[in-house]
């Protein structure tokens, strides 16, 4: 069952690239709406977990990977964490993401040490 009635495919546009759109072309349509809010929910947790937001910009988090099964989206960013400076590499997280009671929801944790 579909966690949200609302159409959310306008926060495709500006809101994420190709690439990361063309990781939902296995999704059941049914379920693609939701999914993308998802995915905005686990940028936006990203950002969050490292202390800088969004900056104006989703496209400052790449969506790299998505686990429909657990729930689970790997997001990337070229900022280090806390200043909103640029990383010496990518900086990967972790988000869960869920639905309840049509409410999507993320929490992130930054990878490795």
């Amino acid at each position: 069952m579909a966690a949200q009635a609302d159409n959310h495919d306008g926060l495709a546009e500006g809101g994420f690239g190709s690439a990361e759109m063309a990781l939902l072309d296995d999704c059941p349509p049914v379920e693609r709406s939701d999914w993308l809010l998802r995915l905005w929910c686990a940028k936006e947790a990203a950002g969050k977990a490292l202390g800088v937001g969004l900056l104006g910009n989703p496209l400052n988090f790449v969506v790299r990977r998505v686990d429909r099964e657990r729930e689970k989206v790997v997001v990337e960013s070229g900022l280090a964490p806390g200043t909103g400076g640029a990383s010496d590499g990518p900086t990967r997280l972790t988000a869960h993401v869920g639905c309840d009671r049509n409410l999507a929801f993320a929490v992130a944790r930054l990878e490795g040490p």
